[in-house]
């Protein structure tokens, strides 16, 4: 006879199993590559690396965004009301600023 814990633990596999991807099929190109990883040599220990030290980058004259300071700002924003560089997604290098901002106005934001 079957316990009940055994039971509950059997639905709960399979109400997770519900949620889950399934088995993941490898393509042969995917196999292959793990193939090589597996034959792939030892590489040398990192203290015979030789790093070869070079000058750090001249830094440029990019201005960033002030809304997402990781982004750089936008050329065509310039000018217009509430221009803080939110452009993420690069519309106004794409569409025109008149149409845009048209868009903006007729639907209040």
């Amino acid at each position: 006879m079957v316990s009940v814990t055994a039971i509950v633990l059997l639905s709960a596999r399979a109400t997770a199993m519900g949620f889950s991807h399934g088995t993941v099929l490898l393509r042969p190109a995917t196999l292959r590559i793990a193939r090589m990883e597996a034959e792939a040599p030892v590489e040398a220990p990192a203290d015979s690396i030789i790093i070869p030290e070079s000058e750090p980058p001249e830094s440029s004259a990019v201005e960033y965004s002030e809304s997402l300071p990781f982004l750089v700002k936008r050329g065509n924003l310039a000018g217009y009301v509430g221009d803080v560089g939110f452009d993420p997604l690069g519309f106004s290098d794409i569409l025109p600023m008149d149409w845009l901002r048209e868009a903006e106005l007729k639907h209040a934001r």
